[in-house]
């Protein structure tokens, strides 16, 4: 089945006007400027709201559609509710399965704020059986002399009515003993895994927080259950949970539920320390017993792909050890050997990864079907965006699934050597459904024609947001679908395809959705050369000043594309009184291969040109004051904000930089030596060319910063050596006041972990300072002279 997928809004990443809030900003008719507004009082306090935990952020039904379950967050607590599919007020159970503390990694140093509690998974095993995996912590003394080890990842379960609640398996259960290793039937490879770095490393700042802590709330007094009785995971665990001694806890992550055993669940144990196992187990979800699928243990710089037998198939080099370009080598189903280059297997293409093809043509595996025969891949290869295919590696013949859209990319930026999110496996079969991409919004491209009639049929009755369906039961009737979007916080509905009836029954964060959010308006306009630049506006309800000063965001990394979920450092921005502009400039992902390699003709004089444009379009069409703009920007982002107040004084009344890199050239090079993983070096094409890097405007030209600046930067963990990054920023700062008012401070650890009140402080001190500098407060006094009393 080849699809070719088609958007209202072929030629633009954004949604249509009408499908957001009307706002005074589109007025045709220009307003005088109003006075200026009196100064604010930092308070950290209300920005908290914005970077709370979610209330929900997971739900489930029941394999035979009768039953519900949701999160719930209350203060430092995280429950699960259970609930009639069709009476979701009424709770048959509320249980506690995690808090904030139980959370928070023991022996974790320098962190001030507790880590929320969240779940990782989610599903109903049986269709009166609940499993739940959290990030509680599992702290414990391994070695001699002792060293404290945190891993995370606990599995819960209990029945719909709340009973015969448990820990099933926690890390301490699967401990890893280089002495005391299960055998496996099916495979037996000697090496070393290193599942937790590799593609993973970021290569922009250790600033940008986990989306699952990008909103929260407390749980009201609309969910109401009988808990009498119930016993806790903590009691439960009691019993349960038995360590072995001597054994290093492994890292847990459940895969999905076991098609060939009901009532089980796949659990992946990966080892810890320089030697790593990688196991595939079936758990009980009754019991927490557990039965070995497969076992085998890959080298330690190596990113892979299981199959869904849990066998080793296809692995990828992820440091800088070896040489580029990085190939995919295919192992095959059969033990021993180290594997043969998949490209050859394949019979096509390259299957490989270097920094010049990494934004240009290139294939890349994404996952099997349930036989193991059948791989999906995503590939580029002779066209501008990625579409998705298939091919039966047994008989070397194309596979019957084929996507396809002529203007947007099918898969994400690719920051994973196996990209997670695109492909959509059906939980009860685990046949491929369909696949996730952003279109104009994120949408979901379905293989069953009577799916994709919902799917259409839920983005018509919730426009403006993106629309997922997350679960369903096994007769493909009733759904989850989970919404958000740019001026949502978004919501959970249960959707009935047959009676054609949508229920909402949870809120993520419906603290915000009354007055802290705001309406968002999209905009697009072709440049000269005939490049397409989109973005969003969004917009105060009650702004300080009009016209609307404005706020320009810098993508944290040239490719970033604006999303289409809701963002709280957008809203916490325009809470602030600004209108908020996100852009997406030439060198977005998502829009194929010519509009990335548009980045090219400048790097970040091309960025900065895509900003000034912008601002001169929207003074065209809204009520923004292009004599009031401030730059904001983190990590690469933080960087293009100090270029751009550097070539342009005369357009940006200030700039905001988060753990701005000073010099690239040095900050891609500590990056090699400190971290040592590939993916820095594989993008850092995207961040200048030779002449570019070389040129070093910011280290070599301090001087040229003529405007306020405030430069935050983290750095590094206390008792270990300052980052060269955090260096460079502070001599730049001591450098550029001479000629510029710059505030320097240094960015919290809590903050680089996405904590929230860390990150409620900080955007309290970027209050601060855009109120006192958008609105030039400072009044410089003149000569004092005596006045005399005139005579009456």
């Amino acid at each position: 089945m080849k699809l070719l997928l088609f958007s209202l809004l072929a030629c633009a990443s954004v949604v249509h006007a009408q499908e957001f809030a009307e706002t005074p900003i589109t007025r045709a008719t220009r307003v005088p400027e109003t006075a200026l507004p009196p100064p604010v009082v930092p308070d950290a306090s209300r920005f908290n709201d914005f970077f709370e935990p979610l209330r929900t952020d997971r739900a489930a039904i029941s394999p035979d559609g009768r039953f519900l379950a949701f999160s719930i967050r209350e203060d430092d607590k995280l429950y699960v509710v259970t609930a009639d599919l069709d009476h979701p007020d009424a709770a048959r159970a509320k249980v506690v399965v995690a808090d904030d503390a139980t959370s928070t990694p023991a022996q974790i140093a320098h962190q001030f704020e507790k880590t929320p509690a969240r779940i990782l998974w989610m599903a109903w095993a049986t269709p009166e059986r609940l499993v739940i995996q959290t990030n509680r912590s599992t702290d414990t003394a391994v070695g001699m002399p002792p060293r404290w080890l945190s891993v995370s990842g606990v599995v819960l379960g209990f029945d719909v009515d709340g009973k015969n609640a448990g820990v099933l398996v926690s890390p301490k259960d699967l401990g890893d003993s280089q002495l005391d290793l299960p055998k496996s039937p099916l495979v037996e490879r000697f090496a070393i895994d290193r599942a937790d770095r590799s593609f993973e490393q970021r290569v922009n700042t250790p600033d940008r927080p986990m989306e699952t802590d990008t909103s929260g709330g407390k749980f009201g007094n609309d969910v109401t259950a009988d808990t009498a009785n119930l016993a806790t995971p903590e009691e439960a665990a009691a019993n349960i949970v038995s360590e072995r001694p001597g054994a290093v806890p492994r890292t847990l992550r459940v895969l999905r539920l076991d098609p060939e055993r009901a009532g089980a669940v796949h659990l992946l144990a990966t080892g810890t320390g320089s030697s790593r196992s990688l196991q595939l187990f079936s758990a009980d979800a009754s019991t927490g017993k557990l039965r070995l699928i497969a076992s085998d243990q890959v080298r330690e710089d190596r990113d892979f792909l299981l199959d869904q037998q849990g066998l080793l198939r296809i692995t990828i080099p992820n440091s800088v050890l070896g040489k580029f370009p990085l190939r995919y080598d295919y192992l095959g189903r059969k033990a021993g050997g180290a594997g043969k280059p998949l490209a050859q297997t394949m019979g096509a293409g390259e299957f490989s990864i270097s920094p010049e093809n990494f934004f240009g043509e290139r294939e890349l595996p994404l996952g099997f079907d349930p036989t193991g025969d059948v791989l999906f891949y995503a590939s580029n290869r002779g066209r501008d965006t990625f579409a998705v295919y298939s091919r039966n590696l047994s008989t070397g013949q194309t596979g019957k699934v084929a996507f396809e859209n002529l203007h947007f990319d099918l898969i994400g930026a690719p920051t994973d050597a196996f990209p997670p999110d695109t492909l959509v496996f059906d939980p009860h079969t685990q046949e491929l459904a369909g696949i996730r991409y952003e279109a104009a919004m994120r949408t979901t491209a379905w293989l069953r024609p009577e799916w994709r009639d919902a799917q259409a049929t839920l983005e018509k009755l919730l426009p403006g947001l993106a629309v997922d369906i997350v679960d369903w039961d096994t007769s493909g009737r009733r759904f989850i679908v989970a919404t958000q979007g740019p001026a949502d916080g978004g919501a959970f509905f249960v959707y009935d395809r047959e009676k054609s009836k949508l229920s909402q029954f949870a809120r993520r964060a419906p603290w915000l959705d009354a007055k802290r959010t705001f309406a968002t308006v999209p905009f697009y306009f072709a440049r000269p050369d005939g490049a397409l630049i989109t973005g969003l506006v969004t917009v105060p309800t009650t702004p300080r000043l009009k016209p609307y000063p404005m706020v320009i965001v810098c993508p944290d990394v040239p490719w970033q594309r604006v999303s289409s979920n809701f963002r709280t450092e957008i809203h916490a921005l325009a809470d602030m009184g600004f209108a908020v502009v996100q852009i997406n400039g030439r060198g977005a992902w998502g829009l194929g291969i010519k509009h990335r390699d548009a980045l090219k003709a400048g790097y970040d004089l091309v960025q900065i040109d895509d900003i000034l444009r912008t601002i001169d379009e929207l003074e065209k069409r809204f009520q923004v004051n292009r004599d009031r703009v401030a730059l904001f920007g983190r990590g690469h982002g933080g960087f293009i904000a100090l270029r751009a107040l550097q070539d342009h004084p005369e357009r940006f009344r200030c700039a905001v930089a988060m753990d701005a890199p000073i010099d690239l050239q040095s900050w891609l090079r500590e990056q090699y030596w400190n971290e040592g993983a590939a993916f820095p070096q594989l993008v850092r094409g995207a961040f200048g060319d030779a002449a570019r890097l070389d040129a070093a405007p910011l280290r070599r030209h301090p001087e040229q910063i003529k405007k306020p600046v405030l430069l935050l930067s983290f750095p590094g963990r206390e008792g270990e050596l300052r980052r060269g990054q955090y260096l460079a920023a502070r001599a730049f700062a001591a450098a550029a006041e001479k000629n510029a008012e710059v505030d320097f401070a240094d960015l919290p650890t809590d903050y680089t972990r996405g904590l929230p009140r860390a990150r409620a402080g900080t955007f309290a001190k970027v209050e601060e300072f855009l109120n006192l500098h958008i609105y030039s407060y400072k009044v410089k006094p003149g000569e004092v002279r005596e006045v005399k009393a005139s005579a009456k």
